[in-house]
């Protein structure tokens, strides 16, 4: 995986992924010497991430990181997207200026919040987001789609890879094979139209604070 970097006209270019490291071995533990699980669910404070974030412990330290604790609330449920199961609802968390986000579990490792963004033609992810998949090894040069140009808000253009995310949690459903692309590091987190699309519409219920996800005819 390579970090974006701002070439000359203001554009960015975003370099390819390289190759994951060796997987560690070795005990896993906090800080007070609770031992963990390989795929137990811990709090992770990880270098590549601004903040903490939930993750298996085993990848949790491939990364770099070191467990805080465990994750008591993660042990969700999981049900594969089926076209035609119906809606599906997820709490929602409301921000300054109207957006919206949703917790996202990536590729079974990373839980962060995304922004909903109708705009984003993609889920699109800033390269330092990227960077710790690739080191966790769940994002591979062989999930590479090819590179696309992209227009920023500010007039600038960037070329990134795009990738196919092996899987996307939302609530208690997992969506496969979602396009993502990897946006400049001060990019934010958007959960754009290569997962909206994928329903047959999508609604924000303002009353209840939910994301109102529907493919029924």
């Amino acid at each position: 995986m390579g970090l974006s970097a701002c070439s000359p006209g203001g554009s960015y270019v975003v370099a390819p992924f390289e190759v994951v490291p060796p997987l560690r071995n070795g005990p896993l533990s906090d800080a007070a010497g609770k031992l963990y699980g390989d795929t137990d669910q811990v709090i992770c404070n990880l270098a590549l991430t601004i903040g903490p974030v939930e993750m298996p412990g085993r990848m949790c330290m491939n990364a770099g990181g070191s467990i805080e604790r465990e994750a008591f609330q993660s042990q969700r449920p999981k049900i594969r997207y089926q076209p035609g199961q119906g809606a599906i609802e997820v709490p929602l968390e409301k921000h300054s200026g109207g957006v919206h986000s949703v917790p996202v579990k990536i590729n079974d490792a990373l839980t962060l919040d995304f922004l909903i963004d109708s705009g984003a033609a993609t889920v699109s992810m800033p390269a330092d987001v990227v960077h710790a998949l690739v080191r966790l090894g769940t994002l591979a040069p062989g999930d590479v789609l090819g590179s696309k140009d992209y227009k920023m808000a500010n007039g600038s253009i960037y070329t990134s890879q795009t990738f196919k995310i092996r899987s996307l949690q939302i609530g208690d459903t997992v969506l496969q094979g979602v396009t993502g692309s990897m946006a400049p590091a001060q990019g934010g987190l958007l959960l754009g139209q290569s997962f909206l699309s994928r329903f047959r519409s999508w609604s924000i219920d303002n009353g209840r604070q939910v994301l109102v996800l529907d493919d029924r005819w």
